[in-house]
Formats: structure tokens, sequence, C-alpha cells
């Protein structure tokens, strides 16, 4: 189990230097498009199955740059395969705010990850992607706000 414990801690730490992208705060954004949680769910899938070019052409061209352009993205995804493993069960999912932006929290329970693991898309008023977060739920930054949870 430390060694389990000890991944998670160090799966959070190399995430969560390098994986949370997005613009600057500003105010509080206006409503996002009517299709959001579809969307968010889509992208979920393709970066959980690997779909790099996918997620790609979805995303504000400065948070591409700001990860490494597809390259960060496979480089991202490899990763979680190999530190976390594959999504097992979603145990929830979530609009909140934070620093002012609408972001969609997906927590998933993983096949080698003795926590939780949430993947996070900041979403922009047309429903682009203007940040991504990854990491253990222990590692999470503080919101804003929380939505209603969604269980499944």
């Amino acid at each position: 189990m430390h060694a389990r414990r000890t991944s998670a801690c160090t799966l959070a730490a190399a995430l969560g230097a390098a994986l949370m992208f997005a613009s600057a705060p500003a105010a509080a954004q206006g409503p996002l498009p009517a299709d959001s949680l579809a969307r968010a769910r889509t992208w979920s899938f393709w970066f959980m199955a690997g779909v790099p070019d996918s997620i790609a052409a979805h995303m504000l061209p400065d948070v591409l740059t700001s990860i490494g352009g597809r390259t960060g993205l496979v480089d991202a995804q490899a990763m979680i395969a190999e530190r976390a493993g594959t999504e097992k069960r979603l145990v929830e999912e979530r609009f909140v705010w934070r620093n002012g932006k609408r972001q969609y929290w997906r927590v998933m329970e993983m096949t080698t990850l003795p926590e939780p693991f949430v993947l996070r898309f900041v979403m922009d008023e047309q429903g682009r992607i203007a940040g991504l977060g990854l990491g253990p739920q222990s590692a999470t930054p503080p919101v804003d706000s929380g939505g209603v949870a969604i269980k499944p």
C-alpha cells in the first residue's frame, strides 16, 4: 500500500507541475454552450483513449503550445496509462468554478492508482479547451464553487 501511495504522490507531483494550463484569470466568464457536458465527455473519452489529434483540434492554440503540442498530449496520455492505468469506473463528474472560469471535472477510479484520478478541462464560452489538468483527487486545486455532482 505504501508503494501505491508513493506512486500516487509521484504522479501528483509530475502532473500537477506539468499539466494545468489555462488562460490567465479574468472576470467570471459567461454561459457555456448548451452541449458542454457532451463535449467534455467526448474530450474525456478521446484523452483516455489516446487520441491526441482530436483533443488538439479543440484546444486554444496557446494552451496546446504550452503543453508541448501534440507531442505533449501523447506524453501526458502515456504517463497516465503508465502510472494510473485505465479508467475502471466513473465516480462522478461535475462543473466547477475556478479562477472565474468553468471546469469540467471527471473523477475516475483507475486500475493502478489507489485513489480517484481527476481529469479537468477548462472550457471557454465558445466550447473550446482553454486548459487541462490531471492528477489524483487529493492533489486537485481549490475551487471557487462546485456544481452538482453527476453520479453514474
